[in-house]
Formats: C-alpha cells, structure tokens, sequence
C-alpha cells in the first residue's frame, strides 16, 4: 500500500514538471521534488528513480489538457498562484479606441538593443491597447550605411520578442514618391539646390547664413535637382527645404532634405542616386502611414519641429509626438559605432557577445523576452535619464525564470569520494580540501556521512542534523559541463548531473548555488553561459 502511494505521488510530481515545462517532464527536477516531500526515499535511490523513469515517460504522454484535468482533480492547489501587479503604462493624448496607430521605424544599419526592444515594446502595448495598428518600417534611404542581413536580423529579433505587426514597408520602395513631394516644394519656393561645397554650407548654417543659392529661381532649382538625379556627382548638390537661417533651432536652419548618393542601394540597387534625408522621409512616411502617435528617444526632440514643418508645407497632418529619455544599459555601449569599435579591436567576439546590450546577445546570455517587456512597464515614457543596471534587469529576468526553471545540480573542479556501501560521488574540490578527518556532512538531499581522508568517507546518517555542512554532488554518471561567466570572461569547468545531457540549446535552467544559466551547445562537455544568479 505504501509503495503503492508512494509511486502515486512520484508520477503527480512527474505531471507537474511536465505541465510546466511543455509536456516534457525532467527526472532530475522530479527527483528532487520526491526526496525533498519524503527525505525516507533515499533508503532505496535505485528503486525511487526506476519509479521516476516510469512515471515521466507516462506522463509525457498525457496531453496537456489531460495534465490539466489530472492535476485540478488530484493536487488543485497547484494552479493556486499569486497575482503579480504589473506597472501599466499611462494613457495617450488624443488616443481614440480602434484608431491608434504607430510605428516601429529600425534603420538597416546594425542590431538592435536593449533601447530598441523598450521603445519597440512602448508602441506594440500602446497598438494593442487601444486596438489600433504597428507598423514596422524599415528607414533604409541610406544606401552607404545599409545591409541586406540587418533586415532579416531585425525581422527575427522581433519575432523573439513576440512583437506582432499589422504591416511592413520599406521607406526605399517610395523613392518616386520622394521625389514627387521634392518638385512640389520646389515649385512652391520653398526648396533649392545648393552648390556649395559641404565646409561653406555647413559655415554658414553654423552663423545662420544665407548662401547665393538660396535666391535661385524655380525654375533653375528644378532643372539642377533634374540634372542631380542623372548627371552631377555626389557631394556636388543637395536639395535644401528653405526656413529660416536665423532660428534658434538650428534644424531649421536650410536643411538638407535630399543629396546624391552613387553606392548602390542593397535593396534598390544603382536605380536611384538620389535619396532623402531622414527628416524628409520620416515627416512623409508618417503622414502616409496614418501614424497617429510618434513614440521615440528624445536625441530626436530637437527634430520634431522640423518634421512638423515640412507636413505643414506639403498639407499633410501631423501626429502626437511623445519623446522619452534615451535607455542605455550600465557598463557597456548601445551606440552602434562603439560596439563596432569593440569588435575591430577584439574586445568582444561580435555583436551577440554576453557582455553587450544587443538583443543577440541578451537572448545569447539567458534575458527573455518577457523581461525587457516587464521593463519597459517599469522606466515608463520618462523624460529624465535612464540607465538600466544589469543587476535591475537580471532581478526582473530571475523573476520570471524562478517558477518554471528546472533544477540541477553543478559541481565545478569535481573532487571524486567514495562511500562506502553507497558508491561515488563528487563534489567541489574546494569543499573537498576543507575537510577534516571525522567532520560530518550532507550530500543535499541525499545522506550524511563521515570523512575518513583521502578521498574516502562514509555514510553516517539519513537524518538532517543541525549545523552539518551540506554539499553539491553529483553521482558517477555526471557529465562534463562548462559554464561561461561573461563578466568576466572565465569558464568554470565541472561536472552535472546527467539529466543536463538531455536538455537543448536554448534552455535555460538553474544549476543550484551557481545560479541560471542557458545551454549554450551540447556534446561533450555542454557548454552553458551563466545569465546571472
């Protein structure tokens, strides 16, 4: 009868592990759950893990709704959880339910980082929010700087995010629109080709100049942009929008608003040679996609004026512009040119090196989706500077990882001891080198036993007794097993249990007294890299 109830309650414990864990229960985690309700077990370890291999094979083979209804009739209390409140961010100005729509607007230029995912995460909340529409548009109007595999990178990155967009566009496929609006202000006076070498031009915006071109007729202003698209070199003209050479923001000082490029586009190719400007081409594409609420760091403020005024001139509406301090994360770079730098100089090995702030590289070191979403909610839209310290974010990833990461054992610089009668065992030459000959301690969750000296012990007691030293071990079926802790760049090399031989790339789990960490390879020896404690 006992043995009965005992095998009764290993396959519900083997349920639980694999509701939780997408059908596929682990032996090691229910291991651990039986010996822990009921020290008693390690009487007889063989026969409780002939028990164990039994109940998780059967149990995998339930479906996920049969777990269910398995669990609510046998142990309810397991779907018995704490509400977590979560910060939801503030409403929007001028927001109308089903008529809300913004914009994830990346460059093609590079990964993106940890500052991409919370402005991405602001727009996806505030879409869904109010039942509106995302739009994902690539700003890729600057041939020399653009890459066709940023595209596809920026593509998975937000699907790891879980971010889900109503439509995508790419601002290069609308050059002849482009083009279109350019003639327009140039007929209405209000662009001009400039011929001015980029030093003097730049001269004069700098003491709000005028230059000799700005008087040019329309007419002339209209054959030299022609000419600009077919004949004249790079670096010979640009299409400026004329405002005033006076304002104190100097954005508005005569911008550039398109200039000859001759590389070849990587998705256009050498169709076009001339290309817009980004405050051009962000104003139009807005206005064109219907965006209704421009959400974005606060490095562009300065700017919105700028965009607000070339709609104005072209009849087109503006959106809401809502500016927030730009999200660093503490202690390494998120700009592009400096992680490049990093990289040139070998510093770090690319752009998904655990130590960066790219999102290749928080998904390489274990950070999951739901944590940057979690803290986006937490710095919210503000104005003030934000810089994220990766002990705040591995706080909110530990969170989200603790009530369904599995648990194995981990011991770094194995020391091998036998007990006799019981087998081998190893556990951490560190601890190993600090016995003394008659000291008692405790294999977790297994046994006391005694030291005798010279890699031997033996057992002692099954009862838990006060003050014993208790100590991670694994068996002699362990494997070898290397951690890298990016910090600070060292492996720590030791041996796990051998339920880790199972698991895939990509899972992270959590090696007890080490900390979480994510299978980086398997094989021999798997290769993990710590996410943090």
């Amino acid at each position: 009868m006992v043995a009965k109830k005992i095998e009764n309650n290993v396959f519900i414990f083997a349920v639980e592990n694999a509701f939780l864990h997408k059908g596929k229960a682990s032996e090691g985690a229910v291991l651990g759950k039986a010996l822990s309700s009921d020290p008693s077990l390690k009487d007889d370890i063989v026969k409780l893990r002939t028990h164990i291999s039994k109940a998780v094979k059967d149990a995998n083979k339930l479906s996920i709704d049969e777990m269910e209804t398995l669990l609510r009739k046998e142990n309810p209390d397991f779907f018995e959880k704490k509400e977590i409140a979560e910060r939801e961010l503030p409403e929007l100005p001028g927001a109308e339910m089903g008529k809300v729509v913004t914009r994830l607007a990346p460059e093609p230029n590079g990964y993106l980082h940890i500052g991409h995912a919370v402005s991405f995460f602001f727009n996806h909340y505030y879409a869904k929010k109010y039942s509106g529409k995302l739009i994902l548009r690539f700003e890729d109007t600057n041939p020399e700087k653009e890459s066709t595999e940023y595209y596809d990178a920026i593509k998975e990155d937000l699907a790891w995010l879980g971010i889900k967009y109503d439509k995508i566009k790419r601002n290069s496929d609308d050059i002849e629109l482009f083009y279109k609006h350019a003639e327009s202000l140039i007929d209405s006076g209000n662009a001009y080709v400039c011929r001015c070498p980029v030093e003097k031009s730049r001269k004069l915006r700098y003491d709000g100049e005028e230059c000799l071109c700005r008087k040019n007729s329309s007419k002339e202003n209209l054959e030299l942009f022609r000419e600009m698209k077919k004949t004249l070199k790079q670096g010979s003209a640009t299409l400026r929008l004329k405002l005033d050479m006076k304002s104190k923001n100097t954005t508005l000082r005569d911008p550039t608003i398109m200039r000859i490029v001759e590389a070849a586009h990587p998705l256009q190719g050498t169709k076009y040679r001339v290309w817009p400007l980004y405050d051009f081409a962000n104003a139009i594409e807005d206005a064109k996609c219907g965006v209704t609420h421009v959400l974005r760091s606060n490095e562009f403020q300065q700017r919105d004026e700028l965009q607000n005024n070339i709609r104005e001139l072209l009849g087109m509406d503006s959106p809401h512009i809502i500016s927030y301090s730009r999200i660093n994360l503490e202690g390494t770079p998120t700009s592009k040119r400096e992680i490049q730098k990093l990289i040139d100089s070998g510093k770090v090995s690319g752009w998904d090196d655990p130590r960066l702030a790219t999102l290749q590289a928080l998904r390489r070191r274990g950070i999951v989706p739901e944590t940057l979403e979690r803290l986006a909610k937490e710095v919210r839209m503000t104005s003030g500077s934000t810089t994220i310290s990766m002990d705040a974010l591995n706080t909110i990833n530990r969170k989200i990882l603790s009530p369904t990461a599995k648990h194995y054992f981990f011991v770094p610089s194995p020391e091998k001891i036998e007990v006799k009668s019981k087998g081998t065992f190893y556990i951490p030459k560190e601890d190993a080198k600090s016995m003394k000959k008659g000291e008692i301690f405790r294999l977790k969750d297994l046994f006391n036993v005694k030291f005798i000296g010279k890699g031997e012990v033996e057992f002692d007691s099954d009862k838990v007794k006060s003050n014993t030293k208790k100590l991670q071990w694994v068996s002699s079926d362990s494997i070898e097993t290397e951690i890298l802790v990016p910090e600070t760049g060292k492996t720590i090399k030791g041996l796990s249990q051998k339920e880790v031989g199972k698991l895939k790339v990509g899972e992270i789990i959590q090696f007890e007294r080490v900390g979480f960490a994510i299978i980086e390879s398997t094989g021999k020896p798997i290769k993990c890299i710590l996410s943090h404690e």
